[in-house]
């Protein structure tokens, strides 16, 4: 499989790396594009410069104390850049991101579609994602532009005054994104679920040092953790990671750890 991962920045995280490294565990067919404007030393990756894709200039966030807000919107403009000049059929997921499968295993039960996970009722968060249909993409990617244009005060009201691009990706869907499943309770394929981000804080904690055993009640997973209390076991052997649910196990795809720690998690008791 092919896989697009995006950082802008003024170094390369260690995370990233441990990023990179499972992923090649996990898949040895992989062929890992990495677009950044820090160039990465390795021959694990095909390295793409930022500054070569044709984005637009958008003022969008770029006041904002917290630079992750508009590197997190920009990185759907680089996504669409890709795919309108490499094409679709690749993953992409957050630079924190634990893989703990082979996509192309799977892949026959996908359409021509784009698949991202939901995070809240009216948010997708790149916990995992499958582009596979990059004329879609494009239209949803033109969506958020003409929202940009707006400017934030006005997309602050229509979007209930969140205006990150979690939100701006549920508002500007239209039927554009097909939604992953992401508990077995809502559903799972071939016995494989995907986390946009609760599973991950559970088990991890959260970047703002936040313990494990964090539960949002806002996100829907996090609203299905209050029911259940996640039970996660890792195959050390096979090196992949699994929910019991209802006296059943169900493989979990990814992690994606807040915490940053991504070295912990392929050995997660």
């Amino acid at each position: 499989m092919r896989y697009f991962l995006f950082h802008q920045g003024v170094d390369i995280p260690d995370y990233i790396i441990h990023c990179i490294n499972q992923i090649n565990i996990q898949d040895n067919t992989a062929d890992i594009y990495f677009c950044s404007n820090v160039y990465l030393h390795s021959d694990k990756v095909n390295f793409i410069d930022l500054n070569s894709l044709n984005l637009p200039d958008f003022n969008y966030f770029k006041n904002d104390p917290n630079p992750l807000w508009f590197t997190s919107l920009l990185r759907i403009f680089a996504i669409n850049a890709f795919a309108q000049k490499y094409g679709d059929n690749f993953i992409h997921f957050d630079n924190d991101v634990m893989l703990y499968g082979d996509f192309s295993n799977i892949k026959e039960h996908f359409d021509k579609k784009n698949y991202i996970t939901p995070h809240k009722d009216t948010e997708f968060a790149f916990g995992f994602s499958y582009i596979n249909n990059k004329d879609l993409f494009n239209d949803l990617t033109n969506n958020i532009y003409e929202m940009l244009k707006k400017g934030e005060d006005e997309v602050r009201r229509l979007t209930g005054d969140q205006i990150h691009e979690m939100r701006l990706l549920g508002y500007c869907n239209n039927g554009l994104i097909e939604p992953l499943p992401i508990h077995p309770k809502l559903g799972n394929i071939e016995n494989i679920i995907f986390d946009p981000s609760s599973w991950g804080q559970y088990v991890g904690g959260t970047h703002s040092g936040i313990p494990p055993g964090f539960i949002d009640n806002e996100q829907i997973a996090g609203k299905i953790f209050l029911e259940n209390k996640p039970e996660i076991r890792f195959d050390n052997k096979n090196n992949k990671m699994y929910v019991e649910y209802n006296d059943k196990l169900y493989q979990l795809f990814n992690l994606h750890i807040h915490s940053k720690k991504l070295n912990s998690f392929n050995r997660y008791v």
